[in-house]
């Protein structure tokens, strides 16, 4: 016999949604700070995001996903709502290809400290009823997405 529990639908392997999105823009940031700061620059796998979003003005504010409200993509017309800032833990330190530990934590906590937690990435739910059942909902690299 099933639990009630087991029919409760959960997101696997995330900690508060499936979906985590970052700007290029906003690692390019971070990069500065560690350079000042002599370290290692890091990629945006250092955050393991399922998006990463480029080619934003570069006049525009690095950390400009922080503002966005909802995401739709233009070939699919999923539209993902946003559903808070990443707080982030020292497993960003750790670089995923050789394990190295360096000091992106303390980087972030300079510039991105907000209500006591270090954010960095914005997480994504899908929308009810905007693609979201349909049969080509899925996300691929390359695609254009329109963020308001």
């Amino acid at each position: 016999r099933r639990s009630d529990a087991a029919t409760i639908p959960r997101a696997g392997f995330a900690n508060e949604q499936a979906l985590l999105l970052i700007s290029q823009n906003a690692v390019s940031l971070l990069n500065e700070v560690l350079k000042e700061q002599n370290q290692r620059p890091v990629g945006s796998r250092h955050f393991r995001p399922n998006m990463v979003v480029r080619g934003i003005d570069d006049s525009s504010d690095h950390h400009i996903e922080d503002d966005w409200k909802v995401l739709t993509l233009t070939r699919n017309g999923l539209a993902l709502n946003t559903k808070g800032s990443c707080a982030r833990c020292a497993m960003v330190d750790f670089d995923p290809y050789s394990g190295k530990k360096g000091k992106t934590l303390r980087a972030l906590a300079r510039y991105r400290r907000r209500k006591g937690q270090i954010t960095f990435g914005v997480f994504l739910q899908a929308m009810e009823g905007r693609g979201r059942d349909r049969d080509d909902s899925w996300i691929e690299e390359g695609d254009e997405v329109l963020c308001r």
